[in-house]
C-alpha cells in the first residue's frame, strides 16, 4: 500500500495501480498504459498542447492546434497553428498547418490545406482548399476557392468562385514537312522516267532548231 504522498516523488521501474488514480500533473518518460485515460486540460507533448478541448463548447483541437483561451463554439482543428488565434469565432474547420491562422471572430469557414485562409480574421462562410487558398482573405464573406494559391491575393470581396487546376504541358503535335502522298512516292516510276527524258529531247531538239550558229561557223 503506497502512503499519501505530500511532496515530488519519483518512482523507478514498473508501477501498477489498481483502480483510479487522480493527479495534477504527471509525467513520464516512457510508456503509461491504462483502460481509461482522463485529461482535464490537454495531452502535452514536449510540453505544448497536443489534444484538448471543450466538451461543453464542443471544440476539438488535434497536432497543436487552437487554443485554451477561446469561447467559440463548434470550432475543429488539427494541424500546429491551426485555428491558433480564434477568440469568438464559432463552427470553423480548418486542417494544415496555419489553416484560419488569423481568425478571431470569424464564423462558418472551412480551410482545408497549409495556409489555408491563413490572414482571415473576421470573415464568414469561406471555403478554401488547397496550398494557400484564399491565403489573403480578411473580412471577405461567402468565398469558395479550390486549388494552389486559388483567389489569393482576394482581401474584401465576397462571393467569388475559383477553381485553379495544376498546370500540364501539352505536347504540340507537328504539321508533316512532306505531304503523304509524295512521301508514299519519293522515286518516279519507269514509266514516268521515259517520259522525263522524251520531253527532255523534245525541248532540246527545238531549241537546236532555234538558236543560230556562232559566226565562225556561218559560210
Amino acid at each position: 500500500m503506497v502512503p499519501l504522498l505530500k511532496t515530488a516523488n519519483t518512482f523507478t521501474g514498473n508501477q501498477t495501480v489498481n483502480g483510479n488514480l487522480t493527479a495534477t500533473n504527471v509525467t513520464a518518460t516512457q510508456t503509461v498504459s491504462a483502460g481509461v485515460v482522463n485529461a482535464t486540460t490537454s495531452f502535452d507533448i514536449g510540453g505544448f498542447r497536443f489534444a484538448f478541448g471543450s466538451y461543453g463548447n464542443d471544440n476539438a483541437f488535434l497536432g497543436f492546434a487552437g487554443n485554451s483561451t477561446m469561447t467559440g463554439s463548434g470550432n475543429t482543428a488539427s494541424g500546429p497553428y491551426a485555428l491558433a488565434s480564434n477568440t469568438t469565432g464559432s463552427y470553423n474547420v480548418a486542417v494544415g498547418p496555419s489553416a484560419l491562422g488569423s481568425n478571431t471572430t470569424g464564423v462558418s469557414n472551412t480551410a482545408s490545406g497549409i495556409y489555408a485562409l491563413f490572414l482571415n480574421t473576421t470573415g464568414g462562410s469561406n471555403t478554401a482548399s488547397g496550398y494557400q487558398a484564399l491565403y489573403s482573405n480578411t473580412t471577405a464573406n461567402g468565398n469558395t476557392a479550390s486549388g494552389n494559391q486559388a483567389l489569393y491575393a482576394n482581401t474584401t470581396g465576397d462571393h467569388n468562385t475559383a477553381s485553379r487546376a495544376s498546370r500540364r504541358s501539352t505536347p504540340t503535335p507537328r504539321a508533316p514537312t512532306t505531304p503523304p502522298s509524295a512521301a508514299r512516292r519519293s522515286s518516279p516510276t519507269p514509266r514516268e522516267m521515259t517520259s522525263r527524258a522524251s520531253v527532255t529531247t523534245a525541248a532540246l531538239a527545238r531549241t537546236a532548231s532555234v538558236m543560230p550558229l556562232p559566226s565562225a561557223l556561218t559560210p
